[in-house]
């Protein structure tokens, strides 16, 4: 709860600083809604040294992840002030809820069945954005800079003669997102999206480095205020 209060604060803080900007410019700000799937890649896995086991330093190859929902919120303002109706600014907020599958990984060369474990990311992104503005239909490309909170709980590795844990931890790691989506007006102010993300990230818990990469598929809905959607073709 004590992070889900945090991850508030930092979009409320987020929205307010956007909600600043010179009233004359406030019909270039959208918000935006959305929602769907986030399907994390295969990863590679450095673990520490974990108390059973008789290795300073182990790799897990390969830690499969289940298919999560995600969901976010997001705010941008375009760049339309200081003549710049192609590229903007924007903020979000989103949520994904992978899980770590119970499966097999190779451990020093042997094969070990693991347990499933609870795996959900937060992250707050900052992107620039370049976009087609003229028509209903406009496609639109972005990157910039990802802040992960990833929760995990213990997973079970089913090590001979008994079971050992690598323990449950958060962290906090600084990432990369590139995306791209297709924006189109359903009014002169409403707009529906749908848009990939992909997302890179190392994270390090108690006794385990893990190499995030994520892959989100979602979409949503748009408010922009004032004439900041549509274009007419110069």
């Amino acid at each position: 709860m004590d992070r889900v209060k945090s991850y508030s604060i930092w979009l409320a803080i987020l929205l307010g600083a956007l909600l600043m900007v010179p009233t004359q410019s406030f019909a270039q700000i959208y918000v935006g809604a959305y929602g769907g799937a986030v399907f994390p890649h295969d990863a590679d896995t450095e673990v520490d040294a974990v108390s059973g086991i008789p290795f300073p330093v182990l790799a897990l190859s390969d830690i499969e992840f289940d298919t999560g929902v995600m969901f976010g919120a997001r705010v941008g303002y375009w760049l339309e002030a200081i003549g710049l109706p192609y590229f903007g600014v924007e903020g979000e907020f989103y949520w994904g809820i992978p899980e770590i599958s119970g499966q097999d990984v190779t451990l020093v060369g042997v094969t070990i069945p693991i347990q499933e474990a609870d795996f959900n990311v937060g992250t707050i992104g900052i992107n620039l954005l370049a976009r087609y503005p003229y028509g209903p239909i406009q496609p639109y490309l972005g990157g910039g800079l990802a802040i992960l909170f990833a929760d995990v709980d213990d997973i079970k590795l089913s090590v001979p003669p008994g079971d050992v844990f690598l323990r449950g931890d958060n962290d906090t790691a600084v990432g990369l997102q590139l995306m791209g989506g297709l924006r189109g007006f359903v009014t002169d102010n409403v707009a529906l999206f749908a848009e990939y993300k992909f997302v890179i990230s190392e994270l390090e818990f108690q006794d385990f480095e893990l190499d995030y990469r994520a892959s989100h598929v979602y979409g949503g809905i748009e408010w922009h205020f004032g004439t900041g959607g549509v274009h007419q073709q110069p």
